[in-house]
Formats: structure tokens, C-alpha cells, sequence
């Protein structure tokens, strides 16, 4: 995981799963001290940021925040079960629009 600093608080992006974006879930995401797991809330859009309070650099003042940034990923393989399942959810989604 890559950090930019600003003042006590470190920035970075989070790699969300796209199921897990629309209907919830936990991710793990590295911090300063090692692995964490964060709570990712139903219809997470990308871009989205995330606040761990107290996850940041620390400073005189002390600890600043960790601001995750979503960004969706998608799969590169898919078994024809997974396939399948992901075309229900798009002609569902298209029905409805």
C-alpha cells in the first residue's frame, strides 16, 4: 500500500471487490501497524472515502486519520456459474431502469 501524507493524516486507495460494494461487506485494508479490517456499507460507489479515525501518522498533537478512496475491482476469471449469475444481475438491473 502506497500513503501520501498531509499534516498527520495519510491518504490511500482501497481495492473493493464490486459484490462486495454493492451489498456490504469487510475488506482488509494496511495500515501503519499492520492489517485491519474495515467495514465496506451497502452500494459503495467508487471514490467514496473512508475515514479510520486514529489510523494516521502520528504527530506532537497526536494521531492523524487514515482516508481510504474505493476503488472497484472487477474479476478477471470467471467460472460459467459466476458468469451466469452476473448476466442475471445485469438483465435485473436493465429490467428495471
Amino acid at each position: 500500500t502506497t500513503f501520501r501524507l498531509e499534516g498527520n493524516d495519510l491518504y490511500a486507495t482501497l481495492d473493493v471487490p464490486a459484490p462486495i460494494a454493492v451489498v456490504g461487506g469487510k475488506v482488509r485494508a494496511q495500515t501503519l501497524e499492520g492489517p485491519v479490517e474495515v467495514t465496506i456499507p451497502p452500494r459503495t460507489q467508487a471514490g467514496r472515502k473512508l475515514r479510520l479515525r486514529g489510523k494516521g501518522f502520528p504527530g506532537p498533537s497526536g494521531r492523524g486519520d487514515l482516508y481510504l478512496e474505493v476503488r472497484l475491482t472487477i474479476p478477471e476469471r470467471l467460472s460459467p456459474e459466476e458468469e451466469a449469475l452476473w448476466k442475471k444481475l445485469a438483465e435485473a438491473y436493465y429490467a428495471r431502469a
